[in-house]
């Protein structure tokens, strides 16, 4: 039995002998190197064979000495491998949406900021008010001078005497701009046209006899007017083409990243003097003027709209009635202007206008004419569900949760809540979308004014506040529930107010397709990049 070897000699690499010389050419020398040997040309056979194997095996040694050489891996930890790889792909593709939703939400915040102190600025270079509020003319209608509501007092023949400087039931406005017509065709009003929306008669005007408010006769003005100027009041359609009065912006200023004009403004043709004497800025160039401003607008899909709200109104000093000494002055051109950045889904999307010919907020419907889809939004003015309480639930108690005094501070025992909840109607729960937000179209009177004509407002009073709530969570499709921004709806229920006297502003979701009862079908998304405000004091001219 032969000698089992050491485990230093079985580690040792084999020595093979070389050839004896006669293997070989007489006289050639042997090679010195692993290079040499192989290109020995003189070996032959099994000697040939050996001395290549040995050459090989010496090389492959040279460097790790007598080392055992590794075995592969096994089956199982081939597998093991795998597995661990196939998580980690896993993983990967499972963070690749919330890497892009991130990187979505980086841009739009960006986009919104940039685009929101464009329109800021946009709105404080460009607006202004007059002193004379109407064109002095004696024909009706008489054209306004500037492009804000302001209640009219006694000017004119066809605007009889109003109290002075009187608060109106909406405090908070949408500012009326012209805006671009995307669809339906079949107009006039056709794609590419502009168009400028009258706010005033259109939504203002019917939520009045809606919540049970009664204008007396000759007052309308007072509380609504056609801001849009040259319409007398009720006239119909809700909007019609260019020239229509005096809106605060041209639709091409709506869009961002702005658009280039057809040709450059310049001081002697940005105003164009009409043939009434009054001086309007040029009109944009439209398809039906020979120009492309509105379908390059078209292109954009960051547009915005914009409200505003008078911040000071004049008061009645501690006597209670006005024209004495001791009236608190206001001031009538420092304004707070309200910005909402929105994107569009695509080039396709657009925003519907609002009917309100059925005379009902709260089941609020969109315009199916031609011109009623537009490409900026036309804000709604909407109720919540009448048949319930506003939040909190249940109601805030005068006495328990806050005083019984003008101011209606909030008691020390009161509990805050984290979030309120609003009942609506089917048709105002589709415009409110999670993310989205509404602003309430009344504030609270300023002190000694005539507050307990109005009984709608917040706990606690804030006269020089406008709340803004934001959507946080949709249970279901007659619940919206919002932030609590620490103030509460109020409205006085002893003398019989209900939701319907506490009506909020709200933005559309975009749509491209309507069902078959020709109602949009909005994107289940907000579309509100960024909101942003401002307090402007207004240019006023005569």
């Amino acid at each position: 039995m032969p000698r089992k070897p050491r485990s230093h000699e079985a580690t040792k690499p084999r020595r093979v002998a070389w050839p004896h010389p006669s293997c070989h050419s007489e006289g050639a020398p042997r090679p010195k190197n692993l290079a040499g040997r192989l290109a020995w040309p003189h070996l032959r056979g099994h000697v040939g064979r050996r001395l290549h194997a040995q050459a090989f095996d010496e090389h492959a040694h040279a460097d790790v000495g007598t080392a055992p050489v590794r075995p592969a891996f096994s089956l199982a930890e081939l597998m093991i491998a795998i597995v661990i790889l196939g998580l980690g792909l896993l993983f990967i593709a499972a963070a690749l949406p919330v890497g892009l939703s991130y990187t979505r939400d980086t841009l739009d915040l960006a986009a919104g900021e940039a685009a929101s102190e464009y329109a800021l600025d946009t709105v404080e270079q460009c607006l202004r008010t007059s002193h004379n509020l109407v064109k002095p003319i004696i024909f009706p209608p008489q054209p306004r001078l500037d492009n804000l509501f302001r209640p009219r007092q006694n000017i004119g023949p066809n605007y009889p005497l109003a109290p002075r400087d009187p608060e109106p039931w909406i405090k908070v406005r949408p500012l009326v701009m012209t805006n671009v017509v995307y669809g339906p065709t079949g107009g006039p009003p056709s794609k590419g046209d502009e168009i400028t929306y009258d706010t005033e008669n259109a939504t203002i005007a019917p939520w009045f006899p809606f919540a049970g408010v009664n204008i007396l006769l000759g007052l309308e003005k007072t509380q609504y007017d056609a801001v849009a100027g040259r319409l007398r009041l009720g006239t119909y359609p809700m909007f019609f083409p260019a020239f229509p009065g005096f809106p605060g912006l041209p639709s091409v200023a709506r869009v961002y990243p702005p658009i280039t004009p057809d040709w450059p403004f310049t001081t002697t043709n940005f105003f164009v003097d009409l043939a009434d004497g009054v001086l309007t800025p040029r009109p944009v160039l439209t398809p039906t003027l020979g120009g492309s401003e509105t379908l390059k607008a078209l292109e954009r899909r960051v547009v915005w709209t914009a409200f505003y709200r008078r911040l000071l109104y004049p008061q009645p000093g501690p006597d209670g009635s006005f024209g004495t000494l001791d009236d608190i002055a206001g001031d009538p051109l420092l304004y707070e202007v309200i910005v909402l950045v929105v994107r569009r889904p695509s080039v396709d999307h657009r925003f519907p206008i609002q009917d309100n010919s059925a005379g009902n907020p709260a089941q609020p419907l969109a315009a199916t004419v031609a011109g009623s889809e537009v490409l900026a939004p036309e804000p709604w003015l909407v109720t919540f569900d009448p048949n319930w309480s506003l939040p909190p639930q249940p109601p805030l108690v005068v006495g328990t949760d806050y005083a019984n005094t003008p101011d209606r501070p909030l008691l020390p025992a009161f509990s805050e809540r984290p979030t309120l909840t609003f009942r609506c109607t089917r048709e105002v729960g589709i415009l409110l979308p999670v993310g989205s937000i509404f602003i309430p179209a009344v504030n609270d009177d300023w002190p000694r004014r005539t507050a307990a004509l109005r009984r709608a407002g917040f706990v606690p009073h804030a006269p020089d506040a406008l709340p803004i709530y934001e959507v946080v969570e949709r249970p279901d499709e007659f619940t919206v529930i919002v932030k609590n921004n620490g103030f509460y709806p109020w409205i006085d229920i002893a003398t019989g107010q209900t939701p319907a006297n506490w009506p909020v502003w709200v933005i559309p979701p975009a749509f491209r397709e309507r069902d078959s009862t020709g109602q949009p079908v909005y994107e289940r998304r907000s579309p509100i990049l960024a909101i942003a405000r401002r307090y402007i004091r207004l240019r006023e001219i005569d």
